[in-house]
């Protein structure tokens, strides 16, 4: 998973301009695609980054895990 905004942030954007075609031409299609990708780069994709994370950053002693 990448460590940087960069690749979350192409894929926000992407499926925006996606979802906004697609409610210029009126494809449901493409702003359902458009969600997804919306979706996946706000919310499902981080989480994913967060759960699978290797290396995670040391907790200070006494703090609950």
């Amino acid at each position: 998973m990448p460590r940087t905004l960069g690749p979350y942030l192409a894929l926000m954007v992407g499926g925006f301009v996606v979802g906004v075609i697609g409610h210029v031409i009126r494809s449901r299609w493409l702003v359902t695609i458009g969600v997804l990708m919306f979706f996946l780069a706000t919310l499902l994709l981080p989480l994913l980054a967060n759960v699978v994370e290797q290396d995670r950053p040391n907790l200070p002693p006494g703090y609950p895990e």
